[in-house]
């Protein structure tokens, strides 16, 4: 049985869906420690960590913007996306600089700029594939697919929600995306020339973050009753796609099964980790290290490559041995917990203040009402008039 007959509480936060981060960064990072580094090539399927991550979002951003408009009858449309922008572009920002620095000694300046300006306005997953290659910065093709969704989607469940069967509606349009990006990878999965397209856009890859939407909105106000046995059978599925070698990047079992099964088995380990946050699998995502690391993966995802072409770079080599790789780990280390502390904390502090005074009431004056002369209280002398002051 999966869903209970009682209401649900808000989401809050859950320390274990930090630890699907991790886990899924983790697949990320090995992955690509093989293809800079002297790490073995181990986890083929290690790019599939970026699916859980979008599927994760989609989860999530469902629930908060569905959470918000239970308790407010709207959502907050300017206060969602400053929070946005406070969460992704200041280390976006200082990489892209850094990434300036780096490659400006390698490459053609305008290349670079061009570069910089296609990862800086989200357009890798749209130009990256069949237009013009990103170079060093072709992996922020998934931060592309990601900010596509926070541009269309919060608005749209918005308009939903105000309707009598929208989050109906909005089922059914979660699964339109799902069902055209698997119609998308089935039908370009043979093409040579929409090879790139098929892992790298938008339309072709939308379907991980529809089917988190999809699961957010089936199950929000419910009280979920997910088997521990199942959530278990979920987080040993993903930890194994990681090493099958059918699920390399471009393979065809990877693009028609791995991606929906992934997808699928993700949804069932974040449904099991809410239902419950204090058992199997959850306590074990829920362990501090791997807490941390969720906390600051997007920093590890932002960093770890440009310490890899570095580490390349310094050595001549197109793999470095065991030492560059522990330089490059040791180099993205330091860069991610410096902009974490230093810059990306801070600035999502300040916003969230920012935003908290703006929800603060205003203070008003009040004006007592004027009383008619033979009504009015005489005043002792020498005391002032006063105006009282209250908070609305």
């Amino acid at each position: 049985m999966l869903f209970h007959g009682a209401t649900a509480r808000n989401l809050g936060y859950q320390p274990a869906l930090d630890g699907v981060r991790a886990l899924a960064i983790i697949g990320v990072l090995l992955l690509h420690l093989n293809l800079w580094g002297a790490v073995p090539p181990v986890t083929p399927g290690g790019h599939l960590g970026v699916a859980m991550f979008f599927v994760l979002s989609g989860y999530l951003i469902t629930t908060l913007l569905m959470d918000e408009h239970t308790r407010t009858d709207t959502v907050d449309m300017p206060a969602f996306y400053a929070r946005r922008a406070a969460r992704l572009l200041p280390a976006l920002l200082l990489l892209l600089v850094v990434h300036a620095l780096v490659w400006g000694t390698q490459q053609p300046s305008w290349t670079v700029a061009l570069q910089i300006a296609v990862g800086l306005f989200y357009l890798t997953s749209l130009v990256h594939p069949v237009i013009f290659d990103a170079g060093g910065l072709g992996w922020t093709w998934s931060l592309s697919v990601e900010e596509h969704f926070y541009l269309f989607w919060p608005a749209a469940l918005r308009r939903a929600l105000v309707e009598p069967r929208g989050r109906t509606i909005a089922m059914w349009c979660c699964g339109a995306v799902i069902a055209v990006a698997v119609t998308l990878r089935a039908l370009l999965n043979d093409s040579t020339t929409w090879h790139d397209f098929v892992y790298y856009s938008t339309p072709a890859r939308m379907d991980a973050l529809a089917v988190g939407c999809l699961a957010a909105l089936a199950t929000h106000g419910r009280r979920l009753a997910v088997p521990v046995p199942l959530t278990w059978a979920a987080f040993g599925f993903l930890v194994l796609c990681y090493f099958v070698p059918a699920f390399r990047i471009g393979t065809t079992v990877m693009n028609l099964v791995g991606l929906p099964l992934l997808s699928v088995a993700t949804v069932v380990l974040i449904l099991g980790l809410v239902a419950r946050p204090d058992r199997g699998p959850a306590r074990l995502l829920a362990a501090r290290p791997l807490v941390h690391i969720g906390k600051i993966s997007y920093g590890l995802y932002l960093w770890n490559l440009l310490a890899g072409q570095s580490m390349r770079m310094m050595f001549g080599e197109s793999r470095t041995g065991w030492l560059g790789t522990i330089l490059g780990l040791a180099l993205t280390v330091v860069a991610v917990e410096l902009s974490y502390w230093c810059l990306e904390r801070p600035v999502l502090r300040w916003t969230r203040h920012r935003l908290a005074a703006r929800r603060q009431p205003a203070h008003r004056v009040v004006v007592p009402r004027q009383l008619p002369a033979d009504r009015r209280t005489p005043r002792p002398a020498g005391e002032p008039a006063t105006i009282g002051a209250g908070r609305s």
